[in-house]
């Protein structure tokens, strides 16, 4: 076989359009491996919201339309190009990234080719339903606890926290020994947190909702805010949490912000709060980032997989013709759990 089934990325400037809208199903070659390269026979890969942000023009890497997407998954290596480093992985199982980033093809594709340095090695007996999902959420969730631990913070509040992210901050931070109040806009989400050993879950839509925040956040010390919303919300978040608050901006799942937290947060609070906001993206931490590195923090959260001491929600498994219709049904569910697609 000298071909393969991928999904290219079309250009659509209607920001609105089902992410369906924005891909194509198309037969290409299958790529070589370069030096320092790895062929990967692909097994499975996911959609993550960074996936859905970069196939409509809005993330932080230029969007390389008529290429493939996709930043993460699981596979075989096949072959490698020169290195120690990938012939040290010929023939292992491997949880990936892609180079998109340097206009290569990404993940969603039958094979892929990428740097042998951004490869993990499996080394549990895990699915691959969680090998796909093992860089993008745990190593966001793992790097946000660090930089939260780094602060001082005995306490952290998260939002969107039904999301896969804020389900393993729930479970880390338990490990390490700190408090997280999470907020989440449904009953149900708040049950689901419960069962996972969430001590702290506020229903946003609840009348005394900031309240309670404010009394919680004020008793526990949460002096750290993960925001994955950047909008009104975030800002009403914020604006209840103890002085000298540290927010971090890992995401903008509220797409009409144009300013940080939509412009909602005052400068009064930002003075007399003394409140500081710094920005994470995932992407830039992982650039250039030492193998051994990478290598033991992978084996760090494989083993609480391991320990089912992380967990996976799976919403569907699909096949690559039908993965554009379970992308618009992941935009619309990503608390219900991933959309994986398997080869």
């Amino acid at each position: 076989m000298t071909t393969m089934k991928a999904l290219h990325v079309l250009k659509n400037s209607d920001l609105t359009a089902a992410p369906s809208t924005r891909v194509e199903l198309v037969e290409k070659p299958i790529p070589t491996a370069g030096d320092g390269e790895v062929l990967i026979k692909m097994a499975a890969t996911t959609c993550n919201p960074s996936d859905l942000a970069y196939i409509s023009g809005q993330y932080g890497l230029t969007t390389n339309y008529g290429s493939v997407a996709g930043l993460e998954g699981t596979g075989l290596v096949v072959d490698a190009g020169a290195g120690p480093f990938g012939d040290t992985l010929k023939g292992m199982r491997v949880a990936c990234s892609s180079k998109i980033s340097s206009g290569y093809d990404g993940t969603w594709a039958e094979y892929m080719v990428t740097n042998a340095n951004q490869c993990m090695p499996i080394i549990a007996d895990i699915p691959d339903d969680m090998a796909a999902t093992l860089i993008v959420n745990p190593f966001t969730a793992f790097s946000l606890l660090d930089r939260a631990e780094e602060l001082g913070a005995k306490a952290v509040v998260q939002n969107a926290a039904a999301s896969q992210v804020g389900k393993l901050v729930v479970c880390v931070a338990k490990r390490r020994g700190i408090k997280v109040i999470s907020t989440v806009r449904r009953q149900e989400q708040k049950d689901r947190l419960l069962e996972l050993g969430a001590e702290h879950v506020l229903i946003t839509s609840d009348a005394d909702f900031n309240a309670q925040l404010k009394a919680l956040s004020h008793e526990l010390g949460a002096t750290v805010f993960f925001d994955c919303v950047a909008g009104p919300d975030s800002a009403a978040v914020l604006t209840n949490m103890p002085i000298s608050t540290t927010a971090i901006v890992f995401g903008r799942l509220n797409t009409d912000a144009g300013d940080v937290l939509g412009g909602h947060y005052s400068v009064g609070h930002m003075i007399f709060a003394d409140t500081r906001i710094e920005g994470f993206w995932l992407s830039s931490k992982l650039i250039g980032i030492k193998p051994e590195i990478l290598l033991a923090r992978s084996a760090e959260i494989q083993n609480l997989f391991k320990e089912d001491a992380l967990v996976l929600d799976v919403r569907g498994h699909y096949d690559i013709e039908n993965f554009a219709g379970a992308m618009d049904d992941y935009a619309l569910n990503m608390s219900k759990g991933k959309a994986i697609l398997k080869f």
